[in-house]
């Protein structure tokens, strides 16, 4: 097969991934599989230490998902992918879920074993690892809450660590590669979070009983590169959690219903 119509992605699937290598008969045991994380890994690199850990390997092909390095793109107990060096902004496989995307951006994450978090810039085609679920904490458990406003992606990395639950807003503008790291503060777990266009982001958090405390039902928002405001903490009790729904924002104001009355606010007060 000429090179040019090399496999647009190789998948390595559990079935071969994680099995042993066979013993010879009436010799050594089976030497257990020791696949290593080799996401990130050249195609070559990672078949070398899945040698050396003794795994093999089958092989299935799928669609591509932009330009960059030929690289590994995801990895489980279930497959690992090798994307190769260019084609469009498309996640093709099963399991690859779009969480976002505008003219801008696509986002795709896979939602499985660990989760792998891509985003794939369709100006350039370029594809970018955002990260994955067990990488940043050992408790860490995924990705959630996506939004696109323009160049914007805003997103929440959730976790159920051993002593509760936490999450913090990742924003990045998808032209460069800064990434910035935002604190929920009482929103322990963000169930709306919103950005505009000029990546300014809002979030509303759960209110009620977690582990010993009370967590009020909040609504804060964070102007690029400004602190952190708070348009609404309500205490919550055994007998009452405020609802609040409906969250939006554009240039000028952050709206969203409380109990079902709606409510609004600036962004930035006296903006």
């Amino acid at each position: 097969m000429p090179r040019a119509l090399a496999p647009l992605l190789l998948v390595l699937l559990a079935t071969g991934v994680l099995r042993s290598s066979p013993a010879l008969a009436g010799t050594t045991p089976a030497r257990v599989c020791r696949a290593p994380d080799v996401v990130g890994r050249s195609e070559a690199m990672a078949r070398a230490l899945l040698r050396a850990g003794h795994c093999h390997a089958r092989v299935r092909h799928l669609g591509d998902m932009g330009r960059g390095p030929v690289r590994v793109v995801q990895q489980s107990e279930a497959h690992l992918e090798v994307a190769r060096r260019s084609g469009s902004c498309r996640f093709s496989a099963p399991y690859w879920k779009t969480a976002a995307h505008n003219g801008f951006a696509v986002v795709a994450h896979t939602g499985k074993d660990v989760d792998e978090l891509w985003v794939c810039i369709r100006a350039t085609g370029e594809r970018r690892w955002l990260g994955k679920s067990d990488d940043v904490y050992p408790d860490w458990e995924g990705f959630d809450g996506f939004a696109l406003a323009g160049p914007w992606l805003v997103y929440a990395e959730e976790s159920v660590a051993r002593y509760g639950s936490g999450s913090r807003i990742k924003l990045l503008d998808v032209r460069g590669r800064r990434m910035r790291t935002i604190s929920t503060g009482d929103a322990i777990l963000p169930e709306q979070i919103v950005v505009n266009t000029a990546g300014d982001t809002a979030w509303s958090g759960i209110g009620g009983p977690d582990y010993m405390e009370m967590v009020p039902s909040t609504v804060q928002v964070r102007p690029l590169d400004e602190a952190t405001r708070v348009l609404v903490s309500r205490p919550a009790t055994l007998a009452y959690v405020a609802v609040i729904k409906d969250l939006t924002i554009d240039a000028t104001t952050v709206r969203w219903t409380e109990d079902g009355v709606a409510a609004a606010a600036l962004i930035e007060a006296g903006r």
